[in-house]
């Protein structure tokens, strides 16, 4: 007796995540479609889902796209051929599984059905999907646990995985902007990947709140003499001494050059 699929796409999708054991991130992963528009999908938030993200959701979990949209079953029964002869068991039992359908179906029908068996291919690397954010939202990293926000803001993909919320800034200014010839150099217009999870150490660039600022700004913590330091590469500006009430509220995991 056929079980009828589930009576929604998000019902059909979260049916299909479970059973492929998927996160709505290792999901987005792997189809390439933002977390967030996963997220929509599986709660029924999306009365009108793109048809490009539903195909390559569907892609990625082996079904069809009018199965996961519409919840349409085509019949791909196999044929049967449990009859190619008279004494199969005895045949199979006499000769072995892989010699008595050589002899039944021919060398050449074998090296067909061969051909047609797919073949292991090595998993493309993985590729994530990070917002790109204003200073000014920046401010406000605690947006980032809201798909809603998440959803509305272009993206970008990296390589890099963050621990935390990952998200793209472009540097402003010539602060970070460092002499010609010496790297790193974070210049104006510069894109940097910064994730909030990341153990911040000495020797990364991180984003800071000072004491006496309600923004954020860029700087490479360094430590001399057991004093931690928020270093400008541009030597033009001076160092700034990582006070208690200083706030590092992420690291950076990616540089990417404007074009």
């Amino acid at each position: 007796m056929n079980t009828l699929p589930p009576s929604t796409l998000g019902k059909r999708l979260q049916q299909l995540m479970t059973e492929h054991g998927l996160s709505d991130n290792e999901l987005s992963r792997r189809s390439g479609v933002p977390q967030p528009s996963i997220h929509r999908l599986v709660n029924d938030k999306t009365k009108s889902p793109k048809y490009d993200n539903v195909a390559k959701i569907a892609r990625t979990l082996g079904v069809s796209a009018d199965y996961l949209m519409h919840g349409v079953v085509k019949d791909n029964a196999a044929p049967n051929v449990s009859g190619v002869a008279v004494g199969a068991s005895a045949g199979l039992a006499a000769m072995g599984a892989s010699s008595f359908l050589m002899a039944c179906l021919g060398g050449p029908v074998i090296q067909a059905l061969k051909a047609l068996a797919p073949t292991k291919q090595s998993l493309p690397p993985p590729v994530y999907l990070y917002p790109e954010l204003s200073w000014l939202e920046a401010n406000h990293l605690t947006a980032l646990s809201d798909p809603e926000f998440v959803s509305q803001k272009n993206c970008a993909y990296s390589g890099a995985e963050a621990v935390g919320h990952g998200f793209w800034l472009a540097m402003k200014g010539d602060a970070m902007a460092a002499p010609m010839g010496q790297t790193p150099s974070l210049p104006a217009g510069v894109k940097v990947l910064f994730d909030t999870g990341r153990r911040i150490k000495p020797n990364m660039l991180v984003l800071a709140r000072l004491p006496s600022s309600t923004s954020l700004t860029c700087r490479l913590l360094v430590e001399e003499a057991g004093i931690r330091l928020l270093k400008p590469l541009n030597p033009a500006y001076p160092m700034t001494e990582v006070a208690d009430e200083t706030l590092l509220v992420a690291s950076a995991l990616e540089v990417r050059a404007a074009l």
